[in-house]
This record gives C-alpha cells, sequence and structure tokens, in this order.
C-alpha cells in the first residue's frame, strides 16, 4: 500500500534542458485563479518550451475547460489558426 510506505520520494529530474529542444508549437493555459503550484508550473514550461503560447482563461480556477469552456474553447481555436493547424 503505497501510502504506508515510509521511503523518502524520488529526487525530480530537471528535464528543461530536454524541453528545450522541443520545435512543436506549445499551449500552455491555467485558470486566472488556478493553484499558485500550477501556476509556477505553467511559467516554468513557457520559460523552457522554445514554441510556447502561455495563457490564463478568465473566471476559472483549476479546471478552465469545465468553468468556462466557452473562453476555453476561444483559446484553442484562436491558438489553433494562428499556427495554422487543425482550423
Amino acid at each position: 500500500m503505497p501510502w504506508t510506505d515510509t521511503s523518502l520520494p524520488a529526487q525530480p529530474i530537471d528535464v528543461s534542458e530536454s524541453l528545450a529542444q522541443l520545435t512543436i508549437p506549445t499551449l500552455v493555459y491555467n485558470g486566472a485563479f488556478d493553484h499558485a503550484g500550477f501556476l509556477e508550473t505553467a511559467h516554468e514550461l513557457d520559460e523552457c518550451l522554445p514554441r510556447c503560447r502561455r495563457a490564463l482563461v478568465e473566471k476559472s480556477g483549476g479546471f478552465p475547460a469545465w468553468e468556462n469552456p466557452s473562453a476555453t474553447n476561444a483559446l484553442v481555436k484562436g491558438y489553433y489558426k494562428s499556427i495554422g493547424e487543425f482550423v
């Protein structure tokens, strides 16, 4: 049972150098009221990924696609149009 395991967790692996080599366009979005740790992770991804676009979805927290679907859908559709894919 994992919750009774008393061993120390493994240290996270730094993958920022590998992420910097990715060339695929990437959209990273959060709800404007998302958890601070998730917002920080999105910022770090934006810093590492060379073709990253970061966005905040207003009036939403940790589940923007559920909390504000029209804004999230508009964001994703606009992103795809901007990169000339899937629209």
